[in-house]
This record gives C-alpha cells, sequence and structure tokens, in this order.
C-alpha cells in the first residue's frame, strides 16, 4: 500500500509474536533475515541504531524514536549503501507486531519519503498482480521463506542475467523452506520465462519453458498463499 510519501506492506508470519520481535532486535537474526546485516543499538530512545555488514560497515544507519517490546518499533532511516547526494534526507521506519490468531501479523511503514528520489526504487518491492493479490488474503508463511522470497523479488526487478540467477537462487531457498509457498513459485515461473526468452538467452527454451511451466503449476495449483 502506498501513499503521497510513504509505503507500506502486511504479512502474516507462522511463529508468535515474541518470536517475530526478536527477529528485529536480535543481530544473529538480523543477519538471517535483514540482508545479512547485524543490528547495533542499546535500543532507548534517541540512541543510534545501525545495521552492519559482514566486514563491519555500516549499510544503514538511524536512531531509535519508540521502543515498545514486543508490538512497535520506530527508528529513522538513513541508508550508507549508496550516495549522500541519491539517499536524500532521513525517513522513518515503523515495524508493528500483533497477533492474528495462530500466526502473527507484521506491518511494515516506510513513510516521509521523498518519492522521487532514487532510495525509492531500491526499497520498494514491486508485486505482480497476482502477487498482489494472493498476498491480500494473508497467507501465514515461514519468516525465512518470505525474507528469500523478498529477496527474489528485488534481483527479479533488476531484469539482468545476473540478477535472474540470483533471483532462483532465492526463491528456490523459499520452497525448500515453505514447499507450500505458492509466491515463490510463482516467482521462479517469472525467471524461467524471462531467462528463456531471446533477449537473454542465457538458457535453451526447451530447458526454460518445462520449469517455467512446472513452477506455474505448483502455484497455481494453491491454496492462498501457497502451493501443493
Amino acid at each position: 500500500m502506498t501513499d503521497n510519501n510513504s509505503l507500506s506492506f502486511e504479512v502474516d508470519v507462522r511463529a508468535p509474536v515474541d518470536r517475530v520481535w526478536q527477529a528485529l532486535i536480535d543481530p544473529d537474526l538480523t543477519q538471517r533475515y535483514y540482508f545479512n546485516t547485524r543490528v547495533e543499538s542499546n535500543w532507548k530512545p534517541g540512541s543510534p541504531i545501525s545495521y552492519r555488514d559482514a566486514q563491519g560497515h555500516s549499510a544503514l544507519d538511524g536512531k531509535i524514536v519508540e521502543f515498545a517490546p514486543p508490538g512497535r518499533l520506530v527508528t529513522t532511516f538513513e541508508p550508507k549503501w549508496m550516495r549522500q547526494d541519491q539517499a536524500g534526507p532521513a525517513s522513518t521506519v515503523i515495524w508493528e507486531i500483533s497477533s492474528n490468531g495462530k500466526v502473527s501479523k507484521l506491518k511494515l511503514t516506510h513513510k516521509d519519503l521523498d518519492m522521487n528520489n532514487p532510495i525509492v526504487n531500491e526499497i520498494r518491492i514491486n508485486l505482480t498482480p497476482e502477487d498482489r493479490a494472493r498476498l491480500a488474503k494473508n497467507p501465514a508463511i515461514a519468516p525465512e521463506a518470505y525474507e528469500n522470497y523478498l529477496k527474489g523479488r528485488f534481483y527479479w526487478n533488476k531484469r539482468s542475467d545476473e540478477n535472474l540467477i540470483k533471483a532462483i537462487g532465492y526463491f528456490e531457498q523459499a520452497t525448500h523452506q515453505d514447499p507450500y509457498y505458492a509466491l515463490a513459485y510463482a516467482g521462479l515461473s517469472d525467471c524461467y520465462a524471462i531467462i528463456g526468452a531471446t533477449i537473454f538467452g542465457t538458457m535453451p527454451v526447451d530447458e526454460a519453458a518445462p520449469k517455467a511451466r512446472d513452477a506455474a503449476r505448483r502455484a497455481g495449483r494453491s491454496r492462498p498463499g501457497h502451493a501443493r
């Protein structure tokens, strides 16, 4: 969902609220779920927060605005992976977690954005209409599979040969972590459909087409959010 200066996304996670909360504040878990970065903060309002890569370089900085475990975390957002003239002014990220029956609802809102700034294309998840329809039904998914699905869509959106190969790897990881995850199979089908096209030519069409059809079949024969 978007408005004039914000992006937001919701998903049901098959884990209790406290476990989802730990995934936001435990560096061992952010390394798994947040693009291989470890979070650092003392979590007091006004204190700094930083996400550091394997080399110890800061990929993202900010300040703690609100810390209310286990349901709400608000920070500023200052990307360091982009040039300073591209990153723009600091924006605000709001994480909200609530119980939704046997699953937890995770809502992420990114506001105070300059929608004309290049950073928006870096953080926006461009889903297909079919993906949006399935996600609107709030499927419960394994957290690890969800993270790999997002990474897969990120690289799929770049459309280059190298990035499509990366996307396939992430989508395959997602299907291994949650064999009933329809969106991951849909992502695989999208990748094989493109990578077997003449414009790319990385994979022969007689090899790519069956893979695309098989993934599409698995995605299509599914209950909302999952595949059989």
